[in-house]
């Protein structure tokens, strides 16, 4: 009847108003390779025809498996299975299913923290400059003292009137750096020298 098929459609978008879940990757989350696993769920009742995945604008809806369960209807993936998809720094996963989108934002890290020098003011013995780290920075520090670090990675810092000053960061994933530079004249910082590899000698005071 008109009534039944009324109260049908009224179900169908009843279910369809409550949210679904995207279990993994977790929304922001930084990880050094592929995740484990893809996972969403759908409420009880949803229809597992009307959903869409996409990863980095390519659809995988087909990697995925599907079973019941008593949350509802879950989707699994293994991330072993799309990392060819995944790329450093941001990912982006769309999920539509019925009337409702989600875009879940997650990062892939495996790098160390990047040290950006802007400026360096001889006379104060400071040195300006930002600190590159998607997945956020763990410690930061100069000759072993602790750098504070803006919420965009911007700092300023005081270096001592000595051969060389070390900066050492780490991010939450682990992933270190140790950067160290030599004075090249009384009160400088001078040339700088990477602790990993031997940097083309560069004086700060030059660098934009």
């Amino acid at each position: 009847s008109t009534l039944d098929r009324s109260s049908a459609a009224s179900d169908v978008y009843k279910r369809q108003e409550q949210a679904f879940r995207v279990v993994s990757p977790a929304p922001e989350a930084a990880y050094s390779s592929a995740p484990a696993e893809f996972s969403i769920v759908l409420p009880e009742g949803f229809s597992s025809e009307d959903v869409e995945i996409d990863l980095n604008d390519a659809n995988i809806r087909r990697v995925f498996a599907i079973r019941q369960s008593g949350e509802g209807v879950t989707f699994t993936a293994r991330g072993a299975d799309l990392s060819d998809l995944l790329k450093p720094g941001e990912n982006v996963l769309w999920v539509r299913a019925g009337l409702k989108y989600q875009r879940i934002s997650f990062f892939i890290d495996n790098q160390a923290p990047e040290l950006h020098v802007i400026s360096v003011d001889a006379q104060n013995r400071t040195v300006t400059g930002y600190l590159k780290e998607p997945s956020g920075t763990q410690s930061f520090t100069l000759n072993g003292s602790a750098v504070p670090l803006q919420a965009d990675g911007r700092f300023t810092a005081t270096y001592a009137d000595q051969p060389f000053n070390t900066f050492k960061a780490m991010d939450t994933l682990g992933h270190q750096m140790s950067v160290t530079y030599a004075n090249d004249a009384p009160g400088t910082i001078g040339v700088r020298l990477s602790l990993i590899h031997i940097s083309e000698p560069t004086r700060l005071g030059m660098i934009s």
